[in-house]
């Protein structure tokens, strides 16, 4: 970052914006200029007349509050990167804006200057990496979905913001079952069609900040914070119902059907993204060698 960062602090409380404030003009490498808005309307108003490289945002603003602070700002602004800043009142809002696709969220009491600045390079880095995917190869042609190579770069991204924050990951491993027969018994355009089908469901049921990719093959691959509220067999039945609604009213000459396998990180260890495919690929296998004993 060898230029001056353009910020803008969305901030009602004076206290916290002359303490945000005073950390980010400290920092000498980037150097860091900082903007002020006190609610939502006036930060649009100023943001569609500056160029602004990161959004620090407030849940908490007169004119709005909560989640729906993010998303609106979201959309009507969606080519910049925003770091949410939260009282621990706020700390489930903050992260609901992460899953839907906010880059950080930062307890205030709990803020020093080296962890925001930290943060901040994080967040632009992440951003340009996102914005970056679409622009190169790192999308299946055929699913709309992140590659292998879309994954593992955007994996790495998200296995650090889930160290900081010390929270868990999940990565799931599925298979679409039965696609050399669909392709023998009804042709590669319709086994095409089922592998878009699965990436859809998969799409639909996981949040928007989960990375889902097509790893190759009949074989996908999706990654996510592990919340306190989730488990395996949670997001499976989920994917499975997605797939009985799929059956039921689409026109099919064939049965959709997948296999999938989970692993989960721990929150304290270090996270090894090939060992995770790993294990949860062997879950995978075994669930599918379990459906062919019962046929």
């Amino acid at each position: 970052m060898d230029r001056t960062l353009e910020t803008l602090l969305v901030e009602d409380s004076l206290i916290d914006e002359k303490i945000i404030t005073k950390m980010l003009s400290s920092s000498k490498d980037p150097i860091v200029n900082v903007s002020v808005c006190q609610t939502l309307q006036t930060a649009f108003l100023y943001l569609s007349e500056h160029p602004i490289d990161l959004v620090f945002l407030d849940l908490s603003l007169p004119d709005s509050y909560g989640i729906d602070t993010y998303i609106n700002l979201k959309h009507h602004f969606p080519d910049i990167p925003v770091i949410i800043l939260t009282g621990m009142e706020n700390e489930n809002a903050s992260i609901k804006a992460i899953q839907h696709g906010a880059q950080d969220y930062l307890i205030k009491k709990e803020i020093t200057s080296s962890l925001l600045v930290r943060s901040m390079r994080y967040a632009i880095e992440r951003f340009r990496l996102m914005q970056e995917m679409k622009r190169l190869s790192l999308k299946d042609d055929l699913t709309g979905l992140l590659n292998r190579r879309g994954f593992q770069i955007l994996g790495d991204q998200l296995i650090k913001t889930a160290q900081r924050t010390r929270k868990q990951l999940f990565v799931a491993f599925s298979d679409l079952d039965g696609l050399k027969a669909i392709n023998d018994e009804y042709g590669h355009d319709d086994g095409d069609r089922a592998l878009v089908l699965m990436g859809q469901v998969l799409r639909k049921v996981l949040r928007d900040s989960d990375l889902v990719a097509r790893w190759g093959g009949d074989e996908f691959v999706a990654m996510g914070l592990f919340e306190d509220t989730d488990t395996p067999l949670g997001l499976s039945e989920r994917i499975r119902q997605s797939f009985d609604a799929l059956n039921a009213t689409l026109d099919l000459p064939f049965r959709l059907d997948f296999s999938t396998g989970f692993a989960v990180s721990q929150a304290d260890q270090f996270v090894d993204l090939e060992k995770m495919i790993e294990v949860a690929d062997s879950r995978m296998y075994v669930e599918k060698q379990s459906k062919r004993k019962q046929r």
